[in-house]
């Protein structure tokens, strides 16, 4: 990743050097700001890294990444407009102003991240499904809760050590997001625990749903990737607490199945 730094490196030497050589900006005696023979440079490297987030946040699935690819482009997008604007109107310090501003909001969006999402995976975080279980308990909604436990987190952790267990997670994840729709909400609530509230209306589409998921989620190595799940409807009939304690033990029901079938480890 070293070589991701050489444009940075390359700037800042341009930057410290335009004092005495006015190769990128110049200040004339009079107090003027001018550009220089090189003002182009910090812009392409400008471009170079939005352009590299772009293409690396792409390689990711996940709900997030979506929007900071939205919101990169923008940022693309108007450094370009701007440019243009101080090339061709003269509009001086424009192109500057309109980064700073456009770091603060992605500082904004960082921070927002890292309270909705999961920052290893990219699924909805704990405190997001701990407030959406309270407005649907206050609003008295049905939906289908599905509790999902990942086969082996330990066993790939000690084989292959965390990083590695980070993949499978993701493997895990990559296949939620794949076969579930937004409206079925994936959230992480645990180290290898998922739960999906789904406002689907037929069991069997949703069963279907989870069997492919839980089938596709890969392999590391000759190990295969797999999870457990158990489901259970919430209706206010009773506490969610209940609800809640109906779909573990259908999961945990499902992973003695695998384990004495020799499905996971």
């Amino acid at each position: 990743m070293w070589l991701l730094r050489i444009p940075l490196y390359i700037n800042a030497i341009l930057a410290f050097g335009s004092i005495y050589g006015g190769y990128m900006f110049y200040v004339t005696e009079d107090n003027v700001y001018g550009n220089g023979p090189l003002f182009f440079f910090p812009l392409l490297a400008t471009f170079f890294y939005l352009i590299f987030m772009i293409f690396d946040f792409k390689k990711k699935k996940g709900l997030m990444p979506n929007y900071e690819i939205a919101f990169l482009v923008c940022c693309l997008s108007i450094e370009i407009v701007m440019t243009l604007m101080e090339e061709f109107f003269k509009v001086r310090f424009i192109i500057y102003s309109s980064m700073v501003y456009l770091l603060i909001l992605y500082y904004i969006l960082m921070t927002i991240k890292l309270l909705v999402y999961d920052k290893v995976i990219g699924c909805y975080a704990r405190n997001l499904y701990d407030n959406e279980i309270r407005k649907l308990n206050s609003r008295k909604r049905e939906f289908y809760l599905v509790m999902i436990d990942m086969n082996g987190l330990k066993q790939i952790i000690d084989t292959y050590g965390h990083e590695m267990g980070d993949e499978a997670l993701m493997m895990v994840a990559n296949s939620l997001f794949t076969h579930f729709e937004n409206k079925e909400k994936v959230y992480r609530v645990g180290g290898d625990e998922f739960v999906i509230l789904a406002k689907s209306e037929f069991l069997a589409h949703l069963e279907r749903k989870l069997s492919k998921a839980h089938l596709s989620c890969g392999k590391i190595n000759d190990t295969v990737i797999t999870f457990a799940y158990g489901i259970a409807k919430y209706d206010g009939s009773k506490p969610y607490d209940e609800v809640m304690v109906e779909a573990d033990d259908a999961m945990y029901k499902m992973k003695d199945i695998m384990h004495k079938s020799k499905i996971c480890l």
